[in-house]
């Protein structure tokens, strides 16, 4: 290859132009870092030539005197470098280059919508005819791996290429950025050499497992079953699989264990532990880190974003670091974070998705799976697994119905389950009875708990959870939890109750449903509003947790005057009850196989309540995708929430203090997570106009009048301001 060395992709003031970045090098560079990325799950040269030529514009003569003027500091107008090498594929590789073509022209803004790109591909733009006389593209000799496959339909087709086009996308921008990072910030670079590998991880595992003191409870012997079925399956074929083990029977590391033997077996490359809620990754994300180390377990959701600058000491950056593409032997992180990345338009967000092939990806509860998106979340699981290289663990006591049937044709196909006899283990490891008392005023429900020493009550409604508590005799026995506590109270309420618990003292709790994700809480009793079986079965879990009691626990389930709010905690709660009229027991597999049926039945279309896969077809064979439409669409979380912050305590205020000075770095920030509540739009908007919060530095809001947080309730919008029983 000829090269001419007067062009530059970079250049820094203060330092020779020969010393800028080459442009040949850069392209180079780019591409040997892209095709390595993509060979992960491609054999063909697609991402070699996205790398070569996704700065191609930059040959021309406006934008080296665009570079010029901004490296000295004077104004320059912009010149797109992008669409250049979008036209070049698009021209000299007819049948694959509008795949290049949307990497290229979006590897600075992100994917384009389709007709977007169609009219890129015929604007008229700078000369930049000496990149061909620098760059010598290859021929294709291969299709992709990923597209060679036959698909059922047009809508499976669609979203096949559209798949493909993410992930190579992807393989282009992180290289850019981490070849761009080389040549401004050479010491960043150096902090992403790898540290432990997955074979390193499972050999920490074993030792942990070998040096907990040995108990030969029920429970635990079980437990130990259930790992060794785990560490067997290991070896089979990488695809789909299923563990269904009752709350309390050890999935968590059971599940990793497996994950780590089976990435061993198969050559695969990181573990992604995927939670649905950002309330209980800390805890699961610390244990992992109490076994494989810190710099060994990326924890990464809402609450850290890579995107702030600050002074980190060089564990934290190289997790800031590692946040950006994922590069680490075990994510943790949750359905927000992993399924919208994987249909995102941003390169930012997009950088990662490369290093989710070759993974085996663990889904905790399951059953938890976004409804109104659950069609196109399946289609990415199988994408996944079928073109590149990955495995995923539907991990729950509930297995919901996802296998392909007459009535859910879109649903899963090979499954395996890796208990041998869930049904056996389900019933050896029955801890609790489950009675139904009908419906019930909450007075009644009170009186009940008003006779029991410990016992816990869950509620759907938060106010319904405030009357209960309100009802309850004893104040020096009674808690109360819900996610209108700020993290830090729910914290220290929760520790009270444990060594109540664990004392033998009389403790009885009304919460919401927020207790039943992943709280390791044990009772020996548990009245329950009536919800979906999925949430009954994970209440039985508070119950008897370890066991203990001579006899099973006992779980009352019961139907309140009101019903839970719209939506899908309504929807469960009644396809629950059309179950129980047919079935006595909720917990029964039977059961639980039939409520997820009738649940996914009843939703119907709303399964892909945005038409996700419908936009990503392709009827006419035309590959016109939406991108950036498909990103505004694809939503877990649809209601907006707004963060306020708690003065719970003397630490907080220190901290609060501390913003207010304008001072923010990544631990005060995270740490000032556990001091706020969550809040509607609607919400904050009357908060703000009561002029009850005050704006802070950096973009929090601080409520300043007290007396609207209970020391019980949490913030209590619907209560009384003449209720001061205040947190001081």
């Amino acid at each position: 290859m000829k090269t001419d060395n007067s062009f530059y992709a970079h250049g820094i003031n203060g330092i020779k132009l020969e010393e800028w970045h080459s442009l040949y090098d850069h392209l180079r560079k780019t591409a040997d870092i892209a095709l390595k990325h993509a060979q992960k799950f491609d054999d063909s040269n697609l991402a070699y030539l996205c790398g070569l030529l996704h700065d191609a514009g930059k040959f021309s003569e406006d934008f080296q005197e665009r570079l010029r003027k901004k490296v000295s500091g004077e104004n320059a107008n912009r010149v797109d470098h992008s669409t250049a090498g979008a036209q070049e594929g698009f021209k000299k590789y007819p049948d694959l280059g509008m795949l290049l073509s949307y990497c290229i022209s979006g590897h600075h803004v992100g994917l384009p919508d389709g007709q977007h790109l169609e009219n890129r591909l015929n604007k008229k733009i700078q000369d930049y005819s000496d990149f061909r006389k620098d760059i010598q593209l290859p021929d294709i000799t291969s299709n992709p791996s990923p597209l060679s496959r036959e698909a059922e339909n047009y809508q499976e087709q669609g979203f096949m290429v559209s798949f493909y086009i993410r992930m190579l996308f992807s393989a282009l921008v992180d290289a850019d950025y981490l070849n761009t990072e080389s040549f401004f910030s050479p010491e960043k670079a150096l902090l992403r050499k790898p540290g432990l590998n997955l074979y390193d991880l499972s050999q920490k595992l074993e030792s942990y497992y070998k040096n907990l003191l040995p108990s030969k409870t029920k429970i635990n012997c079980l437990r130990q079953e259930v790992l060794q079925q785990c560490n067997k399956k290991a070896e089979l074929e990488r695809g789909l699989f299923s563990l269904t083990v009752p709350t309390g029977g050890g999935k968590t590391l059971s599940s990793l264990s497996f994950a780590l033997r089976h990435a061993n077996k198969w050559g695969m490359e990181r573990i992604i532990y995927v939670i649905p809620y950002t309330s209980i990754i800390e805890q699961n994300a610390q244990i992992f880190k109490e076994i494989f180390g810190d710099e060994s377990v990326l924890e990464h959701h809402s609450n850290y974003d890579p995107d702030e600058t600050d002074d980190l000491d060089l564990k934290q950056q190289k997790r800031r670091l590692a946040t950006e593409n994922w590069d680490v032997p075990l994510i943790v992180t949750t359905n927000v974070q992993f399924f919208e990345s994987l249909f995102a338009a941003k390169t930012s967000r997009s950088r990662k998705l490369h290093n989710i092939s070759k993974s085996v990806i663990i889904l905790d509860e399951a059953q938890m799976l976004p409804p109104d998106l659950l069609l196109p979340c399946l289609a990415t699981l199988k994408e996944l697994t079928k073109g590149y290289g990955s495995s995923v663990v539907f991990c729950t006591a509930t297995q919901p119905a996802l296998e392909k049937r007459k009535d859910f044709p879109t649903g899963l196909e090979g499954v395996q389950e890796i208990i041998e006899n869930p049904k056996q283990l389900f019933k050896e490891l029955r801890r609790v009875n489950i009675y139904q008392l009908g419906k019930l005023k909450l007075i009644e429900i009170a009186n009940k708990i008003n006779q029991d020493t410990q016992s816990l009550c869950i509620v759907n409604r938060r106010q319904d959870a405030q009357e209960l508590f309100k009802q309850l005799n004893d104040e020096n026995i009674r808690f109360h939890l819900s996610t209108r506590m700020c993290a830090a109270h729910r914290k220290k309420t929760l520790k009270i109750i444990r060594e109540r618990l664990s004392n033998g003292l009389d403790c009885q709790v009304i919460s919401t449903q927020l207790i039943e994700a992943g709280v390791d809480i044990d009772f020996p009793k548990v009245y329950r509003a009536m919800a979906g079986v999925d949430s009954i079965a994970q209440a039985a879990g508070r119950c008897n947790r370890e066991g203990k009691l001579e006899k099973l626990g006992k779980v009352y389930l019961f139907t309140p005057p009101k019903p839970p709010p719209p939506g899908l905690l309504r929807i469960g709660s009644e396809t629950a009850e059309e179950v129980l009229r047919h079935e006595k027991d909720p917990l029964s597999q039977t059961a639980v196989r039939r409520y997820f049926e009738l649940l996914f039945w009843k939703r119907g279309s709303d399964l892909d309540k945005k038409n996700i896969l419908d936009r990503l077809a392709m009827p006419d064979n035309k590959l016109l995708f939406p991108f950036k439409e498909v990103e505004n669409k694809f939503r877990i979380i649809e209601q907006e929430t707004e963060t306020i912050l708690i003065r719970y305590n003397e630490d907080c205020s220190s901290k609060i203090q501390k913003l207010q000075k304008g001072y923010l770095n990544r631990d005060l920030q995270r740490s000032l997570q556990s001091y706020s509540v969550q809040v509607f739009n609607h919400e904050f908007k009357e908060l703000h106009d009561q002029g009850i919060i005050e704006e802070l530095p950096n973009g929090w809001w601080l409520l300043t009048d007290e007396t609207i947080y209970h020391k019980c309730y949490g913030l209590d919008l619907e209560g009384s301001k003449s209720m001061s029983t205040l947190i001081y």
